[in-house]
Parts: C-alpha cells; structure tokens; sequence
C-alpha cells in the first residue's frame, strides 16, 4: 500500500509550559474551562477550513497535540493561526484567564511519514486518553482506510 503525504503531527504548547488546559480534583482530571474551549474550538476547526481533517487529539496540562490530514501546508498554517487567535480572544472575552498570553510563540509541526511515525504518534496522543481528553472526530474515521490503526 502506498503511503499517502499530508499528515502533520502539531504540537500547541501553553504559554511558558503552564498547566491551564486541564484541573486535577482529588480522584480526576478534566479539562479547566481553557482546555473546554480548546476541544470545542478544534471540534469547528473543519467547518472553517474544509481542506484540513481532524484525526486524534489530546489536551494535556500544557500543551495540546493532534494529527491533522492536508495536501495544503498553507491552509494548516492558517487554520493553525485562527485556532489559536480564537482561544486567546475567547478566553479574555470570557475572563478565563488574566494573561493576554496563553499559547507559546510557534508550533510543532512535523511531517508524518511513514505507518509506523503515525502509529507512534497516535500512541502519544493516546495516552492521554487516560485523563478524558482526547479523542477523534467523527470525519477523520475512514481518512486512512484502515492504515496504522493500532
């Protein structure tokens, strides 16, 4: 099977790698009302731009990680740029933080090119599927026809 190009790997850190995206209680962990906006956010993410699906995605305590299928690298930047312009407005608007700075400058962003480089990187991004906060949009199920899905 041949391997198809334009799956990226991202990485968003949080601003000086502060934990804002998730609350530890005393028997869980869930997202805190940033990491609620940051899910709902990336859920709109293929509405706004129709070339970019979303695959599996994790919010951590300081950073949030997805795997993302474009042919458009232009089009990931952009999308990449409103998503994270959304949150630092939203989150101001709606006084969730005090910071006018939530998210590190720059990204992540690696190519990911081979079966295996995806399977690793779905592997990273699960585990945080032990916290409730990670997961897959529905669009992004058959993107692959069944490769690497382990």
């Amino acid at each position: 099977m041949d391997w198809q190009a334009g799956i990226w790997a991202v990485t968003l850190w949080t601003a000086g790698r502060v934990p804002m995206l998730v609350t530890f209680g005393p028997r869980q962990v869930t997202a805190s009302l940033i990491g609620a906006l940051v899910l709902e956010r990336w859920g709109q993410l293929g509405a706004f731009f129709p070339k970019v699906t979303v695959d599996e995605f994790a919010v951590l305590p300081d950073r949030f990680r997805a795997l993302i299928h474009t042919p458009n690298l232009a089009e990931l930047e952009l999308a990449l740029a409103w998503f994270r312009t959304t949150i630092v407005q939203e989150a101001r608007l709606a006084a969730l933080t005090r910071s006018p700075v939530i998210w590190e400058s720059g990204h992540e962003l690696l190519a990911v090119e081979t079966a295996e480089e995806l399977l690793t990187w779905r592997r990273r991004i699960r585990a945080g599927r032990a916290l409730g906060l990670s997961g897959r949009l529905p669009e992004a199920e058959g993107a692959l026809s069944g490769l690497a899905r382990g």
